[in-house]
């Protein structure tokens, strides 16, 4: 029979804080023991969660040609910084003025 953990368990293995795994335990299959207050959940179900965690969507960028291993998925990712507004047009206005030849 497989083991069930308790929250401060599954919060040490999630990397989390107990209060986090706490307000979590109804929505990830959390269970109370019969004729017990203590909440648990199954090694493989929390493995289930771990997965959900990892997967997260990210949004990928290139400037230049600086790459970064992204440390969740083991993947070579690129990265760079966000531009504002303000600068995308400039850059944007200069490379059409560029094309046009003026």
């Amino acid at each position: 029979m497989e083991q069930a953990l308790s929250l401060k368990k599954a919060a040490k293995l999630l990397d989390m804080s107990y209060d986090a795994v706490y307000n979590h335990r109804h929505k990830w299959g959390f269970f109370k023991m019969p004729g017990s207050r203590l909440w648990r959940i199954y090694y493989s179900d929390l493995e289930k969660i771990r997965e959900k965690q990892n997967n997260v969507c990210r949004l990928e960028m290139q400037v230049g040609d600086k790459e970064k291993q992204c440390r969740s998925t083991k993947k070579k990712m690129v990265y760079g910084g966000l531009i504002s507004g303000h600068r995308a047009d400039k850059e944007l206005d200069a490379l059409l003025k560029r094309l046009k030849g003026n």
